[in-house]
This record gives structure tokens, C-alpha cells and sequence, in this order.
């Protein structure tokens, strides 16, 4: 099979970009991203450090590109979600996860010939996006150390934008084939919140149990911060479960403890941030008044 032309059209380089954003070697042939490897494919001085950090970076900008989409949507122009939920999905599946294109339009209802015209459109939104981030010449805010992570940020954001059973079932590939054991648990970890914000407390429940069995055997391999994160998190998920299944008793519960701790500024990292956010929004929610 005739290896792919990034070169041709803007388009052919997108699908190439995100069809291989493990893959240092075919990189370095796309126009998009080429100039982010410091030296060239043939150079003596190439070493695996660079092509990893070259990597980390892409990945990064390219999240950040994909998040640029849901932030510049017109709400006038797409009040549900559904076109936006549409151009994710086909960026995702099509190209991310390489999912036969058939196979991507029954799960989004649609005919061959309009998943065609949506994955046409995502790409052209997604230049648009990537050629913006990339001209601000920063690094990325989040840095993605492999594809999984990219996955699970764009499984997220599915969920977000109305594509909650598509993104359940990128969560639940993740955490059964993810690398790293703690990408694997922070998506049954995200993936319990899904089903939580979708009112499905039983199915919560046993991702809560299924986390906490993951965190029992992979717990003690972890790092200090790692530990506590997951701590927390699971914890959170057990106060949410609880509290939706009418487990408080007619009393008031306590906080999880990620509420209940004073802020710690920039000792914190984003992703505890984040979730000391959804957490307090869901205490103060539901917490006496």
C-alpha cells in the first residue's frame, strides 16, 4: 500500500497528522509539524529524547487545537451541540482511532455520504485551529505523553458536547488497552462522572468499584502525588454515588476531602484543580445551604 502524501492538500495533511501521532518517522514528512524535530530524519545526531519530546509537543498542540473547536462554536448556529459533537467524533474515530469510516457513521446516524461531508468540515476547522495555536509559538499548556492521553481528553469532550455514549465507549477502550496504568484509571475515574452526570447511578456505582479495584492493586507501584490524586478523586465518586443514592441519611454529609482542604495555589496540578472545581460545584449543589 503506497505510503500517504501529506503534502498534497491541507486535508491530506490533517488525516496524516492525526493518524499518526505516535509515529516520530512519518512526522517528519508532514508540512504541519515537520519544523518541530530539530534535526533532520537522516542526521547522526537524532536521538529518541528528541523524537519523544517532538511528540509531546505535537500531541499538545494538537489537543489544544481540538479544544480551540468547542470554544470558537457559534451557540446560535448549533444550540445542541450536534454538529459540533459530529466534528469531534469524525476527528476522533476516523483518523485518532482509525475506525472504518462505516463503521463511524452508524454510530453517529448518518449516511456515508454525510460523515464524508462532516469529516471534510472537521478537518478544515481543525487547520484552522492548529494553524492559530501553532502561530502563538508557545508550548502547548498541556503536554500529551501518548496517544491515550489525547484520547481521553477528546473523550471528555465528547461527553461535554452531547456524544455521551460515544465517549463512554472510547473511555471504556482506554481503560481496557491504555499503557499507563494511572491513564487507564483516571478514565474509569472520568468515565464514572459521565454516567454520574447522565443520572445512571448504578452503572456510577460499579465504575466506582472498579476503580477502587485498580487503585488496590496498582496503588503501592504509584508516586506519593499520584496516590493522593487518585485518592481524592475516588473519594469524590464515592461522596457523588453516595449522595445520589440517598445514603446521607436525611443528615448532612460531609464534604470530599478535595472540597474540604484549603486551597494550594500552584502547588496543585491542573487535573486536581479541575476536579476540586467540578467537586465544589457539586457539593455547594447539593450540600445544605
Amino acid at each position: 500500500m503506497p505510503r500517504a502524501k501529506p503534502s498534497r492538500s491541507g486535508q491530506s495533511a490533517s488525516r496524516h497528522l492525526l493518524r499518526n501521532l505516535d509515529d516520530a518517522r512519518e512526522l517528519r514528512r508532514n508540512p504541519l509539524v515537520a519544523g518541530y524535530f530539530a534535526t533532520s530524519p537522516r542526521s547522526r545526531r537524532r536521538t529518541p529524547d528528541e523524537d519523544c519530546a517532538a511528540l509531546e509537543r505535537i500531541r499538545g498542540l494538537v489537543h489544544e487545537a481540538l479544544a480551540a473547536l468547542y470554544a470558537k462554536a457559534d451557540p446560535a448556529a448549533d444550540r445542541d451541540g450536534t454538529r459540533l459533537g459530529r466534528m469531534h467524533a469524525a476527528l476522533l474515530r476516523c483518523e485518532i482511532d482509525r475506525q472504518a469510516p462505516e463503521l463511524v457513521a452508524a454510530e453517529l446516524g448518518l449516511s456515508d455520504r454525510q460523515l464524508r461531508r462532516e469529516r471534510a468540515a472537521a478537518h478544515d476547522a481543525f487547520l484552522d485551529a492548529f494553524h492559530h495555536t501553532a502561530a502563538a509559538g508557545r508550548p502547548p499548556a498541556i503536554v500529551c505523553a501518548d496517544l491515550a492521553q489525547l484520547r481521553l481528553a477528546e473523550a471528555v469532550q465528547l461527553h461535554c458536547i452531547g456524544q455521551s455514549r460515544l465517549g463512554l465507549s472510547v473511555f471504556a477502550s482506554i481503560a481496557g488497552a491504555a499503557p499507563r496504568i494511572s491513564t487507564r484509571l483516571e478514565s474509569v475515574c472520568l468515565a464514572t462522572e459521565a454516567q454520574l452526570d447522565a443520572g445512571r447511578i448504578y452503572e456510577a456505582e460499579a465504575l466506582v468499584a472498579e476503580a477502587n479495584a485498580i487503585y488496590a492493586l496498582h496503588g503501592p507501584a504509584m508516586d506519593e502525588a499520584e496516590r493522593d490524586a487518585f485518592e481524592e478523586h475516588i473519594e469524590f465518586l464515592e461522596w457523588a454515588v453516595r449522595w445520589q443514592l440517598g445514603d446521607n441519611a436525611g443528615v448532612a454529609m460531609r464534604p470530599p476531602s478535595i472540597v474540604a482542604q484549603p486551597s494550594a495555589g500552584n502547588a496543585i496540578d491542573e487535573k486536581r484543580r479541575a476536579l476540586r472545581v467540578r467537586a465544589l460545584a457539586a457539593y455547594w449543589s447539593k450540600g445544605p445551604r
